[in-house]
């Protein structure tokens, strides 16, 4: 119990300081709870884990080291694509940070794509009875066709770094 508690704590801790700009601690705070994490029996495709590496992603993405948040995402997404659970909210989240990884990449039609595919999701589940809300994807596929819509390249501005 007590290593759970200590894992919770250490999370909103790599939290905070990823709120407060200190990006290379809380990455290294969060990768060092994904690392202990690992000895756990329940370790494997765990929707707190999945919210953690998403953490540790966007945290590259802030570091400017997007290949690495494509290495360590890609694996788990492709895992959930094959079993069919990448849909799920952890899944979701998952490829919203991927996408992030390829737009600071230059990889904009692979970001694009990705984005495409949630966007559809969130049309879907907006016409469901259950609904989820998705309003980053929603923002971010407006944006993306009205720049087109336009005859133009869309500009993103992407927590503070401008992408065009």
């Amino acid at each position: 119990m007590e290593r759970i508690v200590l894992r919770g704590r250490n999370i909103t801790l790599g939290k905070i300081l990823k709120f407060q700009g200190h990006f290379q601690e809380a990455l290294d705070t969060l990768k060092a709870v994904l690392q202990e994490s690992k000895i756990d029996s329940f370790y494997d495709c765990t929707g707190w884990r999945r919210v953690l590496l998403s953490n540790i992603g966007d945290l590259y993405c802030e570091l400017r080291r997007p290949a690495d948040a494509q290495f360590l995402l890609e694996p788990e997404l492709k895992q959930m694509i094959d079993s069919g659970s990448q849909n799920i909210s952890s899944g979701r989240r998952l490829q919203l940070t991927l996408a992030e990884s390829f737009i600071r990449s230059g990889m904009y039609e692979k970001a694009e794509e990705v984005l495409s595919n949630l966007g559809k999701l969130w049309a879907a589940a907006k016409k469901s009875e259950r609904g989820v809300e998705m309003p980053q994807v929603e923002a971010f596929d407006d944006a993306i066709a009205k720049e087109r819509a336009r005859g133009r390249s869309f500009v993103l501005v992407v927590e503070g770094i401008t992408v065009r």
